[in-house]
């Protein structure tokens, strides 16, 4: 299993917004450590100030092995934020984002892997118009409204 590489702060700020042509405010979103033990952390924060009715908010970031690549290990990584919401309907409603990264240890580099990562994530939220690039979650939008 992999070590935590880094040291964990006691909270990590998110600051949320978009630079497109009609910016919206930047919100800053504090999570504190809750847990911490190797291969996993748990922060926890509230963000009431982006989704109405939201009462607490959980990250967690957590490491294995997987067997996933036959033969050669490889080192998953997941992050997953949680958020609770009380409504009308219910009490508790969950809604939760993952995402998960494997790294085999062979045949591909910690470069070669981020930029993967990085390539998927910007798929999801940046657009060009060809001459610049522009925070646009559209294709998100299309994902989440069952595009397959």
């Amino acid at each position: 299993m992999l070590a935590d590489p880094l040291s964990i702060p006691n909270s990590l700020a998110i600051a949320i917004g978009s630079n497109d042509a009609a910016p919206t405010p930047t919100v800053e979103v504090q999570l504190r450590t809750f847990d911490a033990a190797l291969g996993r952390s748990v922060r926890v924060g509230n963000l009431s100030t982006l989704i109405t009715g939201a009462h607490k908010a959980t990250m967690t970031i957590s490491h294995s092995e997987s067997k996933e690549n036959k033969g050669i290990l490889t080192d998953r990584s997941a992050t997953r934020l949680e958020v609770r919401k009380s409504s009308a309907d219910s009490p508790d409603v969950i809604a939760q984002a993952t995402l998960t990264v494997s790294t085999p240890r062979s045949s591909f580099t910690a470069a070669e892997v981020k930029s993967i990562t990085l390539a998927l994530m910007s798929f999801l939220t940046i657009q060009s118009d060809g001459t610049d690039y522009v925070f646009n979650t559209e294709m998100l939008d299309r994902i989440l409204a069952g595009e397959p």
